[in-house]
C-alpha cells in the first residue's frame, strides 16, 4: 500500500512507534517487491529500532532517482538518518533517459554533474519510436494489463533510451552530492549495497570506493548473506521461481531475507542512533 504522502506503508497491524524517523530510499529491494507491507526491510527495521522508518523506495529506480528522492524526503521529513540502498544495476540505470517511462538523468559536463530531463516529460509524451497503435494501447488500463502478461519483456522495456555509458562516473558524483546534502541537513548517512546470488558488486565498485574516500558509512550485504545461504537455502532469503530457460531464477528478497537485511542495518547503526 502506498500512503497518501507517497511512501509505502509499513503495515497497518500496529501503530507507528514514537521518536525521530529514519528515511530509506532505493529501488525495488527497498520498496519490498514480492512481500507484504510489514515484511519489507524498512518495516522490519522500524520494529527492531522501535523508531519510525520512512520507506521511500520505488521499484525500477536508478541511483540518480534515489538521490533526488532522498533530497525531497530530507526536506519534507524531520528525520536524522538516511539509508540509501542500491543494487549494481542501479548504476546502469543512470545512463537512461527513458526506462519504462521518462526519467531524470545526469551526465558529466566539464567535470560537473548536470541534470537533464528537468522537468521530466509527462506520460502523454510518447517514448522514442512508439507508433500510434502502441501509444493508444498504453493509454488503456485493460490493454496494458493484458499485454504485461502476454509480452512482459517487449511491452515494458521497448523504447528505452540509453543516452551515455558513464554510469560509474555519474554514480561517484552522485555519491558526493548525496554526502554533501546529508551533511548540510545534519543527517547521518548509510549506503547499503544489496546482493543476490549470481551477481557481484560490478559497476557499483567505483561508487563504493568513493564512499570510502568520503568516509561514508557502508554496509555490504554480500559476504554475510553468502554465509547465511551456505548454511541454509537460497529460497529462505529470496523468492525463487522457474521460468523458461532458467529453472531457478532468483527474484527479490523474501520476508526472511528482508529480516536479515534489517538486522544487519540495526547492528551497523547500533552505536550511531
Amino acid at each position: 500500500h502506498i500512503r497518501q504522502d507517497g511512501v509505502r506503508s509499513n503495515g497497518a497491524d500496529r501503530p507507528t512507534p514514537k521518536g525521530i524517523p529514519l528515511v530509506a530510499v532505493g529501488d525495488s529491494f527497498t520498496y519490498g517487491d514480492e512481500v507484504n507491507d510489514r515484511d519489507t526491510w524498512p518495516a522490519q527495521l522500524e520494529r527492531l529500532l522501535e523508531r519510525p522508518v520512512i520507506n521511500g523506495g520505488v521499484f525500477g529506480y536508478g541511483l540518480d532517482q534515489a538521490v533526488l528522492r532522498s533530497e525531497v524526503l530530507m526536506e519534507a521529513v524531520a528525520a536524522d538518518y538516511l539509508i540509501v540502498s542500491l543494487i549494481p544495476d542501479d548504476v546502469t540505470r543512470c545512463e537512461f533517459s527513458y526506462r519504462y517511462s521518462w526519467k531524470p538523468y545526469f551526465d558529466i559536463e566539464s567535470g560537473v554533474l548536470v541534470r537533464h530531463n528537468d522537468p521530466v516529460p509527462p506520460p502523454s509524451v510518447a517514448p522514442p519510436g512508439e507508433g500510434f497503435v502502441r501509444r493508444s494501447l498504453r493509454s488503456s488500463f485493460l490493454a496494458d494489463f493484458v499485454l504485461r502478461r502476454l509480452d512482459p519483456n517487449d511491452w515494458l522495456v521497448r523504447g528505452s533510451v540509453r543516452v551515455h555509458k558513464r554510469g560509474e562516473e555519474v554514480s561517484r558524483h552522485l555519491l558526493d552530492r548525496l554526502a554533501d546534502r546529508a551533511q548540510e541537513r545534519g543527517y547521518g548517512l548509510l549506503v547499503l549495497l544489496q546482493w543476490r546470488p549470481g551477481e557481484s558488486a560490478g559497476r557499483a565498485e567505483p561508487l563504493i570506493a568513493r564512499a570510502r574516500e568520503r568516509g561514508v558509512e557502508l554496509l555490504l550485504i554480500e559476504e554475510p548473506l553468502r554465509r547465511a545461504i551456505d548454511s541454509g537455502e537460497v529460497s529462505t532469503y529470496f523468492h525463487v521461481r522457474s521460468v523458461p530457460g532458467n529453472p531457478e531464477q532468483v527474484g527479490h528478497m523474501s520476508a526472511e531475507g528482508n529480516r536479515f537485511v534489517a538486522a544487519a542495518i540495526q547492528q551497523r547503526l547500533a552505536d550511531k542512533i
